[in-house]
């Protein structure tokens, strides 16, 4: 029986070339490291030619104060949530904040890679999410005989 090949333990081959040397390179989280939900970006071009981007996450605004009538001594049973607009005298909240969560700034061959990179792993989940909506319209278009759409199904 042929033993099959793991593809992960392979070790690229090195060309022909004697000079030739592999650089071996690896990715750990710095310490700072967290993941945030990005809803959108904004930015431009700085003065020495990279590209400024400020990702900001879409929520709505927090409030000053919030009160909580309280039934009894029975604090488990909280009322209602009120807010009090009065607090904020004229400049009442927005009804959408864009907290800008992290900016970066590149050089523009990196933000292009990384746009491409982007748009690349976008086609990919796109196209899975289109097979995933097809592969059950083509199975119940399968199970229709005379194309009427009143069928039963055996389950």
């Amino acid at each position: 029986m042929e033993e099959k090949e793991n593809p992960e333990s392979k070790q690229p081959e090195a060309q022909s070339h004697e000079d030739e040397h592999l650089l071996k390179t690896k990715y750990e989280y710095a310490p700072q490291h967290k993941t945030i939900y990005i809803s959108g970006v904004f930015g431009g071009i700085t003065q020495r030619g990279k590209i400024h981007a400020s990702f900001w996450v879409e929520g709505v605004p927090i409030p000053k104060y919030a009160y909580n009538s309280i039934h009894g001594e029975d604090v488990a049973r909280l009322g209602e949530e009120r807010i009090d607009l009065r607090e904020y005298e004229d400049d009442l909240p927005p009804d959408v904040v864009n907290s800008i969560e992290m900016s970066a700034i590149l050089d523009p061959t990196v933000a292009r890679s990384i746009g491409q990179w982007l748009i690349d792993r976008a086609d990919f989940v796109i196209r899975q999410r289109l097979e995933d909506i097809k592969e059950p319209m083509q199975q119940a278009q399968g199970d229709t005989d005379d194309g009427n759409s009143n069928t039963t199904s055996d389950q």
